[in-house]
């Protein structure tokens, strides 16, 4: 006799989630293995997700901030992220992830403004070896702006309707804007991301860094370049590149990355947004330093668990396994794809 078994998934309150709030309506959540869960607006009309994807208690999330060293080795490591070697801490108005590895020092603050609808990413970085190290950081957030129940249903559905436009500010470079053209409770939220430092490159979609490669590497190269091109795709993410600095031993430098959103955007975004990014260069006045408790986060052994390495079946054994099959996929000659007709189309 089969025995079943049941699963109960855990709900929200039950995830052991920190939050920031302000009273713009903007919340901040983010698990206990210092990954982001969402971040959200409440309005009178519902509940707006920022991101797209929530972060999982088992692997983490999308959002996260790389932190490279270009020379005189290269090297990549996540400050935040399910990747991040850290310690984090949260308090009323911000979060923080603080580590060292490969002779740099690092600490990020994620901070939210009390009033304004914007967020501000702090990256300090501080050259514990005793060489030049020429580093740089990248930001990435996924990004759906609508329902949860809209974004679950299908993050690839809810991706075609969210249009990008990059406009080139005169201080802080490239600004990836985008706004959700599928009308959510009624309106259209829009959302843009930037280096107040000067961003050095950008991407929009995730295809663009988490690729093939991505996976085979467990991670991004670390002389990788955003492209610098807008893509339209399946998994809205923008990324924005900071300027490279170089540190001399002792030295320490800050990246500061914002996001900045906005409920309702009647029009296509352009570059008359632009002048929308003053509240993110105003909101970095009133930041100021302060203390959240760091401890160890609760990381899941699937965090640190590496890829499982494969190879490609050989020729005579799909020919032996799948002796029918249909619509087949080749790529320089190579299958890569096909159908197989039991059970139908499988």
């Amino acid at each position: 006799m089969t025995q079943s078994r049941t699963f109960t998934l855990p709900r929200e309150d039950d995830l052991g989630l920190r939050r920031i709030t302000n009273l713009a309506g903007l919340s901040i959540s983010v698990l206990p293995n210092g990954c982001i869960f969402a971040i959200e607006h409440q309005h009178e009309r519902g509940r707006t997700m920022i991101n797209q994807v929530q972060g999982s208690p088992l692997d983490g999330g999308i959002a996260r901030l790389y932190l490279r060293a270009r020379a005189p080795e290269a090297s990549v490591w996540q400050a935040v992220g399910p990747g991040a070697k850290v310690r984090f801490g949260a308090a009323s108005d911000r979060f923080a992830w603080q580590g060292e590895a490969s002779g740099v020092r690092h600490r990020v603050v994620l901070w939210l403004h009390p009033e304004r609808r914007v967020w501000l990413w702090r990256l300090e970085a501080a050259n514990t070896s005793d060489v030049d190290m020429r580093c740089d950081a990248i930001l990435v957030q996924d990004v759906g702006l609508g329902a949860r129940n809209f974004l679950m249903t299908n993050e690839a559905f809810a991706s075609q309707y969210i249009d990008h436009h990059v406009a080139r500010h005169p201080r802080f470079g490239p600004v990836v804007m985008s706004r959700q053209n599928l009308a959510q409770y009624g309106s259209n939220p829009w959302v843009a991301h930037g280096c107040l430092d000067g961003a050095a490159g950008f991407a929009t979609d995730a295809m663009q860094l988490f690729g093939p490669a991505y996976r085979d590497a467990e991670d991004i190269g670390p002389g990788i370049d955003l492209p610098g091109v807008r893509l339209q795709h399946e998994a809205v993410c923008p990324m924005i590149q900071a300027q490279a600095v170089t540190l001399k031993p002792g030295e320490q430098t800050a990246w500061t990355f914002f996001g900045l959103y906005e409920p309702d955007h009647g029009e296509a975004s352009s570059d008359a947004d632009l002048s929308r990014i003053d509240a993110a260069e105003r909101a970095l006045d009133d930041f100021a330093a302060g203390d959240a408790g760091l401890s160890e986060p609760v990381r899941s052994v699937v965090q640190d668990a590496p890829p499982l390495a494969t190879a490609p079946l050989a020729a005579e054994t799909i020919a032996r396994s799948y002796p029918e099959r249909a619509h087949e996929e080749r790529v320089d000659g190579q299958c890569v794809s096909f159908f197989a007709p039991d059970p139908p189309h499988n």
